[in-house]
């Protein structure tokens, strides 16, 4: 019980510690190594260990730090040394011990626990945060102000594990700091935390971050409101990144299910059957014939009708911009290179008879897609000429000035957000349009 508090004995690994005359020299005329592995025996007189807390050298320190039997009040010293590592030691140490720690050690005892623990929690190091952050995330006996602080943080590494997984934060902390704005990886990390009731899953979609719905849709435990996901539903249409974890959701009402059919590709369509129960046979059917005649009048990566960017008529084969893509393509010096030359520098005629030449697709689809700024057949295109998924963003970013969070976007591994089935029956779409 917490013999680490008082600096009680325990057995060594390394061995028996010296005997207190033999200590009392190593601590007084030994060199930093022989300090160091004095103060790694757990059964060492208190003392000693008490003195060690401020020993010159920090490689002492730490190794006071991390010892379980260091008396609590040099804890207290060691919380505040100034070296980081020491500091860290001190964190995961506290961490270990703090599930023992109840009522029975007695409220001094407790009060000085927590003195550490949120002295390290306010450490102007994120490291020494993190670490506390890690180390009580699934505790509930460690003081409720302290995981609100730390859910609080600025830095993710801090904040996430917190948001993600302890038990102190009520339903009203996550929508209070929610509210404060929340981004990136720590609204990802507060997304995938168990059981989210509707209001905090409400208050994720409302942030139309992109790769936190995509999180909160695999949570499972997360209960999302139809509202809620009818927003999801909207978000999602032009994002290929979010249609693969919608379609897995199950669970989802008919209205939405005919919605997400209305633009997933033909490969989602079975795992979208397959996870809602309340797709009979007859809706099954009806979802079908409806997916194969979209797919046999348009792409379905956007259908939206737009006005036809400058430049984009690709009018004669007569053009100058035509001749100079066909006399490339035929000298083999077609390349990647001048390709993604001709999207930086906005060339968007011979872009796009050089992208015809290089896919081997007919102009005008080219010129349709340019038409609708269809996301989807850009990252077929990419695929098929090899010029990688960032060649589609920049297309849709500097030569569409699609919004940024209408951009379809590598998907988490940096690789195309579709399968290459999709990109496959996208392309054959493209070739096939003349």
């Amino acid at each position: 019980m917490l013999e680490w508090v008082f600096g009680g004995k325990r057995k060594s690994e390394p061995g028996p510690a010296p005997d207190y005359e033999r200590s009392k020299e190593i601590s007084a005329t030994g060199n930093s190594n022989a300090r160091r592995n004095l103060a790694a025996h757990e059964d060492l007189q208190p003392e000693f260990l008490y003195y060690f807390a401020t020993d010159k050298a920090p490689e002492v320190r730490r190794t006071v730090a991390a010892n379980p039997s260091t008396p609590l009040q040099a804890d207290v010293i060691l919380s505040e040394d100034n070296d980081e590592a020491v500091r860290c030691e001190l964190g995961r140490k506290i961490g270990t011990l703090l599930p023992d720690l109840s009522a029975a050690q007695g409220e001094k005892v407790r009060d000085m626990v927590f003195q550490i623990l949120e002295t390290l929690a306010k450490d102007q190091i994120p490291r020494v945060r993190a670490v506390i952050a890690d180390e009580i995330k699934t505790l509930d006996n460690v003081p409720p102000r302290i995981a609100r602080m730390l859910a609080e943080d600025v830095e993710s590494l801090v904040a996430a594990p917190i948001l993600r997984y302890s038990p102190l934060l009520t339903n009203a902390d996550l929508l209070e700091i929610l509210g404060k704005g929340m981004t990136g990886e720590t609204l990802v990390e507060l997304a995938r935390r168990r059981n989210l009731d509707e209001a905090v899953s409400g208050a994720v979609v409302d942030t139309d971050e992109i790769p936190a719905i995509g999180a909160l849709l695999e949570n499972k435990s997360a209960t999302i409101s139809e509202l809620s996901m009818e927003r999801i539903v909207d978000l999602a249409a032009p994002r290929e990144d979010l249609h693969e974890p919608l379609v897995h959701r199950g669970g989802l009402s008919e209205r939405v299910i005919k919605h997400v059919a209305g633009f997933v590709g033909a490969s989602l369509l079975d795992p979208l059957i397959k996870h809602n129960a309340l797709v009979d046979d007859d809706m099954a059917e009806q979802l079908r014939d409806s997916v194969a005649k979209r797919l046999e009048i348009s792409d379905p990566a956007d259908d939206t009708e737009r006005a036809v960017p400058e430049g984009v008529d690709f009018g004669s084969e007569e053009e100058p911009e035509f001749l100079r893509a066909k006399e490339l393509f035929e000298q083999g010096a077609l390349s990647p290179d001048i390709l993604r030359d001709a999207l930086e520098n906005h060339d968007t005629a011979f872009l796009g008879y050089a992208l015809s030449f290089a896919a081997d697709i007919p102009a005008i689809s080219i010129e349709r897609v340019f038409e609708a700024k269809s996301a989807k057949s850009a990252m077929a295109i990419a695929w098929h000429c090899e010029l990688g998924p960032e060649f589609a963003v920049a297309l849709q970013r500097d030569l569409w000035e699609l919004p940024e969070n209408s951009i379809l976007k590598p998907g988490a591994d940096g690789g195309y957000p579709m399968s290459d089935s999709d990109l496959d029956w996208s392309y054959g779409l493209l070739k096939d349009n003349d």
